[in-house]
């Protein structure tokens, strides 16, 4: 019985392992959740696939495959049994009552990862952030602990993954490249897979399905921004990212801000 007893105490808490995956991750915060600060930070948010609790003292996460020792959690966290852990990635480095804060921030346009490596700097589970989201979207395991990968227009912190979307309609292209041509230029959008429709915007602003349908190649005489975005006629498909284009009549003139 002495035995047993001690064998149960030492799995009350489990050593991380590979139990705990990065389960969801949000590097498009916008209007969703907000920190104790009142911020919408980007998040990542750990998953204990174990039926007990697991401690994670010393564990890293980090925004960079060869970085992986970036940021650690503090002695005495864990995670509980088939449990979540959020951390809001800040760049505060800081711990605040219910709320972990890592020393980077996350960008979608920088080559950047969710890193979740042992205290030793073995990583464990890495996510790479591509395809990227569009805003307040996110990507996780299209149920909790589950090997596939999903798309969420509603992401779920510190809540069941539920309700996976469809991939985002292709993305168009458009021709020729950003960049002076002096005096009228035909700008071809392609990219439409058969399913979706090209709608485009001339004045830089976002595409939206009441926004012009393209048809034929668009005659472009003046520095114009085209911005472009397919929208898919398969009902739960989410539009595509638009794609701006600078096609300008005069040279050297800076891209909008």
């Amino acid at each position: 019985m002495l035995k047993f007893s001690v064998l149960l105490a030492a799995l009350a808490v489990l050593p991380a392992s590979a139990q705990v995956v990065i389960n969801e991750v949000s590097a498009s915060n916008m209007t969703g959740i907000t920190d104790s600060f009142g911020s919408n930070e980007d998040w990542a948010e750990l998953y204990n696939t174990t039926a007990a609790p697991v401690d994670l003292s010393g564990w890293w996460v980090s925004n960079k495959v060869n970085t992986p020792m970036k940021w650690a959690f503090p002695g005495g966290t864990t995670i509980p049994a088939n449990g979540r852990l959020m951390v809001f990635c800040s760049k505060r480095n800081s711990i605040v009552p219910g709320e972990n804060h890592t020393s980077f921030k996350l960008n979608q346009s920088d080559d950047d990862h969710v890193v979740l490596s042992d205290p030793s700097g073995t990583i464990v589970d890495d996510v790479a952030l591509d395809p990227p989201t569009k805003t307040d979207n996110s990507r996780g395991r299209t149920t909790d602990g589950a090997a596939t990968w999903s798309l969420f227009l509603s992401p779920s912190p510190n809540a069941a993954n539920a309700g996976a979307s469809p991939e985002y309609a292709s993305r168009p292209q458009i021709s020729p490249v950003a960049g002076y041509y002096g005096g009228s230029t035909s700008v071809t959008l392609s990219g439409n897979d058969g399913t979706s429709t090209i709608h485009y915007t001339l004045d830089g602003s976002e595409p939206t399905a009441a926004s012009p349908t393209y048809s034929a190649p668009l005659s472009i005489a003046t520095t114009t921004v085209v911005r472009a975005g397919c929208f898919s006629s398969t009902p739960g498909v989410p539009s595509s990212f638009s794609r701006p284009t600078l096609i300008s009549s005069t040279q050297h003139i800076p891209w909008p801000c």
